[in-house]
């Protein structure tokens, strides 16, 4: 009866410990399926070429670029075409994001690196990758900076909820939404002449026949034009860019009594500013293209907003020497 019991108290001490190390093992599996070597790329199998949406969110702010026969544009700013640039080297670096650091978190801990989602009202930065046909890629969350080190940590919901402290900071998730913008809206190359109106000042033409010509202003003669003067203009004109835009419809007032920069190309390419009032430190801008400029009209459906910095010097006196 002593060994029968004795035999009974075995066996039950020997299923606690079996469960116990099925239990440990089936935790330590959990974990190293979620973690990932010191060095490796969190995405080593994105493809970026076929990524066709990518969506940042944030509390209180989305973001979302579309790709759109073959040209990414900003959603949110009405379609308007993103600096490509950017957006490559941004998606670069999530594909080049290394492994720094396995950070053993739980939940209840992921408010203090700032990964809670955007939908929680958490401050992580959610991140979306589509490919072709709207599918999802990858869905990750972007957190804090650590105190004393580079990099940022990262939460990934396809890996067991792991949270990783990689290499790259992501700066471009800084950026506000008219930093992704393109803002170089013409590209007048080989200027052949640049007509300025200016409100209630006398109208003035600088002109010239060919590229190798000096530019001459009508009816001056050439050495009474300051040459650096003239180059400083031509250049502000072939490199003029904006801060942000808006469409049509939301500005109702503003060009009544408007200033005129006409711009014409060796190439025989034309451009028509209209420069209307000034609101914080910007004028709004519209831009007119020539006929034989098809591919660029649809930048004639908004307003852009100029520095004033950037339009006064084209607005003053013409460019005389003192």
């Amino acid at each position: 009866m002593k060994f029968t019991r004795l035999l009974v108290l075995l066996l039950v001490a020997l299923v606690i410990v079996t469960f116990a190390i099925f239990l440990r093992q089936k935790r330590q599996s959990s974990l190293a399926w979620g973690q990932l070597q010191t060095g490796q790329k969190i995405f080593s199998d994105l493809d970026l070429n076929s990524l066709t949406k990518v969506q940042v969110q944030r509390l209180g702010q989305t973001l979302t670029l579309l790709k759109i026969n073959g040209v990414w544009q900003v959603e949110e700013k009405y379609g308007y075409p993103a600096t490509f640039s950017l957006l490559r080297d941004f998606l670069t670096k999530v594909a080049e994001a290394k492994v720094v650091q396995n950070v053993p978190a739980n939940a209840d801990q992921w408010s203090q690196l700032d990964l809670v989602s955007p939908e929680n009202q958490g401050a992580a930065i959610e991140i979306k990758l589509f490919k072709d046909s709207n599918q999802l890629a990858t869905l990750f969350y972007v957190g804090k900076n650590p105190a004393n080190a580079s990099g940022r940590y990262v939460r990934l919901p396809q890996k067991n909820e792991s949270i990783f402290l990689v290499n790259e900071p992501f700066s471009a998730l800084n950026y506000k939404l008219e930093d992704w913008l393109d803002k170089q809206f013409i590209r007048p190359d080989k200027i052949a002449s640049v007509t300025i109106k200016p409100t209630a000042k006398e109208e003035w033409k600088l002109f010239r026949s060919s590229e190798t010509n000096a530019f001459e202003m009508a009816g001056v003669k050439k050495e009474k034009l300051d040459s650096e003067k003239v180059d400083s203009l031509i250049q502000t004109l072939s490199s003029l860019r904006f801060d942000d835009i808006l469409e049509t419809n939301l500005v109702k007032e503003g060009f009544s009594d408007p200033s005129y920069v006409e711009i014409a190309t060796l190439n025989e390419k034309s451009y028509r500013l209209t420069v209307g009032s000034v609101t914080n430190e910007h004028y709004f801008v519209k831009l007119n293209v020539g006929d034989k400029q098809q591919d660029q009209k649809h930048f004639e459906k908004y307003i852009y907003l100029i520095p004033k910095s950037s339009l006064n010097p084209l607005l003053g006196d013409p460019l005389f020497k003192k």
